[in-house]
């Protein structure tokens, strides 16, 4: 498969399913080091889409065969901050819709213990 079928007539939107694919075809007919590259590309661009569970299992998977690698240690990290710090906002938004709504539940009864 080539990239010119993923991106044919130089589409600039490429489904996930077709880079999927041909990184799936290259992983398995690269040598051991370029399939080393395609983990740590693959789990770089997860991270980018905040997909943090699959990031970390691809940069694992580099691990496994690498304890010592200092760029796949360095992403694991970075990656795990920022899933701490997506968390960390999300809880944020979840509380503050909590405190409107609970406020607004309050000014709703106090309205309507005036009548």
């Amino acid at each position: 498969m080539s990239l010119s079928r993923v991106n044919a007539r130089g589409s600039r939107s490429i489904s996930l399913s077709n880079v999927h694919l041909l990184l799936t075809e290259l992983f398995t007919e690269g040598s051991a080091d370029a399939r080393r590259d395609y983990l740590y590309y693959m789990a770089v661009g997860f991270a980018k889409l905040k997909d943090y569970d699959k990031a970390i299992h691809l940069i694992d998977g580099v691990l496994s065969h690498e304890p010592a690698n200092h760029q796949a240690l360095n992403l694991k990290s970075e990656i795990q901050k920022r899933r701490q710090q997506d968390g960390f906002i999300g809880m944020a938004i979840v509380g503050g819709i909590g405190a409107v709504a609970v406020a607004g539940l309050v000014s709703l009864g106090i309205a309507l213990t005036r009548k």
